[in-house]
């Protein structure tokens, strides 16, 4: 077949090497496909994994951007023209022509500062840059994320073309077309692009390349992550890379496909394929323009990986999910081991200060725990109506129940039943396990240990049989955490520090999950594929770690994390402490604390050196007794309002005198200078 002039022009300007093979029929990694088709295989397994055959998914525009480079023609002669024509009017047409669309570009929205914007871009992984401008009527800027930075582009006022001339509307939609934009001025120019200097860019979705435009496709492959994306970017022809989300194994990708250019769009389908494009704008060229195939969409700003526990479509008699055994864990636990004997000061330069997770071994070498805590051994050392924090099968597995019997507990645990039990050492018979271990010295806690006021000791003892343990969460009250292994082993889940905002962004995603996920579906779906989810701009990926017997994991504040026992007779002691290497943090929270002025009183004089003094007097929350006042009128302001409410509702108006929220925030005025 001959190609028009139109299409030879649009592929000349792709740097793409001449297929090797037969143009009918190609051998990639062992697999055959003919024409164009994609040359990625379906995920396992086969029923979660779309089509491979290029046809539309739900959730973007279908641009057909192969025609409209060529002025419509039909180039794949693996159809006929009557196949064609059909195809055609089963896709929709585009709302708008491409040229007037931009596809790679947000909707609008606000942002505070010019800061904020490439803040903003940065932390989006979705986003290859940022435009804004000043708004009329605000002190706000209107922003715009673009998924795609043309080659020309800097970050600078307005945009240049190919040629090099200046060209303002380059990224952004017409306004006239913008019509979630009303609220918004509209002045002709003023727009500044910010251009993020992240090595790459993620696309939710599927690469469906050209046998031609294919540079590696390994299946299976050993890669991690992170060489994965070493190589594309070390390559000097790879513009992106993609894989599927889940794998059969927990080491390396069912198969992973290098390109050298995205001329088809790349195929959004959910959950299943992930996609990341160079932002190197070097090789911005090999992806033409309108970038149709790399267009903008809207969620994978908030939520950039949806998290799938099971199938909503299950059916009873379904196989349970396979989680991975503790061996398969171990081999790609990369978490180094350090000896418990390290000096509290270079434990915290190291770590604490570095917010490094680590693996400390043999700080229980001399704990009485370690015959005391075996489970014949710790059955009868409990009367029977003593009540701890449980779930057993007797109150259900799913919520904790905080006063079930001992017997209860032992009664599973001799049947090798479901039990978990974490409960606080505050209880009268939960202090009999204090003797039995010794907090490791270089955990240093500068709360008070009642702190915050009802929450208990923060210090909590945790037995279970396999498949128990805690899903995806944030340490309260910034703490960071340290637990003690006795017996059993342990997965842990760790993401990077600040990735995961909270643990709502990685739990179960109710719109793709199964009714009532459990905790093995959620670390069968989710946690076992975690390594292969990049946060952040530097693209870090969590950590799977197995913890051993005799090991302490010592887990910093701000790191999402989940723990699940994959042996039988797991016990442990962990607790959570306020650490000096996060004490502005830590600082911050006794001092925003509104109830009590005791708890910074208490830190400041009895457990910061004088070089910790220096640095909360220099920082952010000093004095204190200013924060703790407009905690107090704020939460004083909170009540009034309530209190007006009600009046309203019950016609009744009440007197009360707000001296006394006043004299108290007086009573505080003074303390910095005492401190």
């Amino acid at each position: 077949m001959t190609l028009a002039p139109s299409t030879r022009a649009a592929l000349a300007l792709l740097p793409l090497a001449a297929a090797a093979a037969d143009a009918s029929s190609v051998v990639v990694g062992g697999l055959r496909h003919r024409g164009g088709a994609p040359l990625l295989p379906r995920v396992e397994p086969p029923e979660l994994s779309g089509p491979v055959d290029g046809t539309r998914r739900a959730g973007r525009p279908d641009f057909d951007l192969g025609a409209t480079l060529r002025g419509g023609e039909e180039e794949d002669d693996s159809e006929d023209e009557g196949d064609a024509d059909e195809r055609d009017e089963e896709r929709p047409a585009p709302p708008f022509p491409i040229a007037s669309m931009r596809p790679y570009t947000s909707s609008a929205g606000r942002v505070p500062s010019a800061a904020a914007a490439r803040r903003r871009c940065d932390e989006d992984l979705h986003c290859a840059a940022a435009s804004y401008r000043r708004l009329s009527d605000s002190s706000d800027l209107s922003y715009r994320a673009h998924s795609f930075a043309p080659r020309t582009l800097s970050s600078s006022k307005g945009r240049l073309d190919d040629d090099g001339a200046p060209r303002g509307e380059e990224l952004l939609p017409d306004d006239d077309d913008d019509d979630d934009d009303s609220s918004l001025a509209r002045e002709d120019g003023g727009w500044e692009t910010y251009v993020s200097d992240k090595e790459f860019v993620f696309h939710p979705g599927r690469l469906v390349p050209l046998s031609r435009e294919i540079i590696k496709f390994e299946s299976p492959s050993d890669m991690t992550f992170a060489e994965a994306r070493d190589y594309c970017r070390d390559h000097d022809e790879c513009v992106a890379f993609g894989y599927p989300a889940t794998s059969s194994r927990l080491s390396g990708f069912d198969n992973v496909t290098f390109v050298r250019a995205v001329v088809r769009p790349i195929e959004y389908d959910g959950e299943e394929w992930r996609t990341f494009v160079s932002n190197d704008r070097r090789k911005a060229s090999r992806i033409p323009r309108p970038a149709a195939s790399l267009s903008y969409f809207e969620e994978a700003e908030e939520r950039p990986y949806r998290a799938c526990c099971g199938r909503r479509d299950g059916r009873v008699g379904d196989p349970p999910p396979r989680l991975p055994d503790a061996e398969e864990v171990r081999s790609v636990d990369a978490l180094p081991r350090i000896p418990c004997d390290i000096s509290r000061a270079e434990f915290q330069t190291r770590y604490e200060m570095t917010r490094t997770p680590v693996m400390l071994v043999g700080c229980d070498a001399s704990w009485p725990a370690l015959k005391r805590w075996k489970y014949d051994a710790i059955a009868s050392r409990f009367d029977n109506d003593t009540v701890w924090r449980a779930k057993t099968t007797a109150y259900g597995t799913e919520d904790y129940e905080e006063d079930t019997p001992w017997k209860d507990v032992v009664e599973d645990m001799a049947a090798g039943k479901f039990f978990y039990v974490f409960d606080q050492l505050e209880r009268p018979h939960g202090k009999v396990l204090e003797d039995d271990y010794a907090v490791p010295p270089m955990f240093r806690d500068l709360y008070h240990p009642e702190y915050p006021e009802g929450f208990g000791p923060r210090r909590w003892f945790t037995m279970g049989n396999k498949h128990t343990g805690a899903m995806p969460h944030l340490d309260p009250v910034r703490t960071d955490a340290w637990n003690a292994l006795v017996s059993g082993r342990k997965w842990w889940v760790l993401y990077p520090r600040g990735a995961a905002q909270d643990e709502d962004s990685v739990n179960c995603d109710e719109a793709c999950s199964s009714k009532e996920p459990s905790r093995p579906d959620w670390y069968a779906n989710v946690g076992a594929h975690a390594h292969r989810t990049p946060y952040g701009k530097e693209l870090v990926t969590p950590r799977h770690v197995l913890q051993n017997p005799g090991e302490t994991i010592y887990v910093p504040y701000g790191m999402v994390h989940s723990v699940l026992n994959v042996e039988d007779n797991t016990v442990a002691i962990t607790a959570n402490y306020g650490a000096g290497g996060n004490l502005e943090e830590v600082w911050r929270d006794v001092v925003e604390d509104e109830e009590d002025a005791r708890w910074y009183k208490h830190m400041y004089y009895t457990k910061l050196d004088a070089d910790q003094r220096r640095t909360v007097r220099g920082g952010a929350f000093w004095p204190p007794e200013e924060f703790l006042s407009k905690g107090k009128e704020a939460k004083e302001e909170d009540g009034r309002q309530e209190d007006d409410e009600d009046e309203d509702e019950e016609g009744a108006p009440e007197l009360r005198s707000r001296e006394g929220g006043d004299a108290e925030g007086r009573s505080l005025r003074g303390v910095s200078s005492v401190l």
